[in-house]
């Protein structure tokens, strides 16, 4: 059983629920981790000032810097089960675009647990289901619900930040390499 207390309703192995075999963005375990850890310890959680907030990309703005740490653990968390972080990150941005772009259509606001699709790349992994409440999910026994009182441009400045995050871990990658 998953971190978010569900499993999904169908455990066929279809095309889109096999173990994903690409591993060619992934650096190896040892390195990642130390990778990893450069970026969760360099990341303070500082209030945004002014001039930071004007770029979604500053890396000492609180909401980039929360989210870099949350994908940094999702990230080891992913990489220590063998699964694609990469894919995994697509997955949480689709989601979050999906609301922005469709805000009142309750379908992209409520995620079900039993998703195969969720499941296999957000709702096995703790780092996953903590991903989505900072991202203003609320979780239910059997859901994650995007809050009633988060609006669309809050979704939309999600993306900005995730997109953000993803970038700075992606930074300190190619400085150790």
């Amino acid at each position: 059983m998953g971190h978010c207390d569900s499993k999904p309703v169908s455990t066929s192995k279809s095309a889109k629920c096999t173990k994903l075999e690409s591993k060619e963005h992934r650096p190896h375990k040892p390195q990642l981790q130390c990778k990893l850890a450069t970026v969760y310890e360099s990341g303070k959680d500082t209030e945004c000032s002014e001039e930071q907030t004007s770029s979604v990309y500053s890396e000492d703005c609180l909401p980039v810097s929360m989210l870099r740490e949350k994908l940094s653990l999702l990230a080891v968390e992913t990489h220590t089960k063998d699964f694609n972080f990469d894919e995994t990150f697509e997955i949480v941005k689709a989601i979050m675009s999906n609301i922005a772009n469709h805000f009142h259509n309750p379908k992209y606001r409520v995620l079900k647990k039993s998703n195969p699709t969720f499941y296999r790349y957000i709702g096995q992994f703790e780092e996953g289901c903590k991903l989505m409440k900072a991202l203003g999910f609320e979780e239910t026994k059997s859901s994650f619900a995007f809050s009633e009182v988060l609006n669309q441009s809050h979704a939309s400045t999600k993306v900005q930040h995730l997109q953000a995050a993803y970038d700075l871990i992606y930074q300190v990658f190619d400085k150790c390499n």
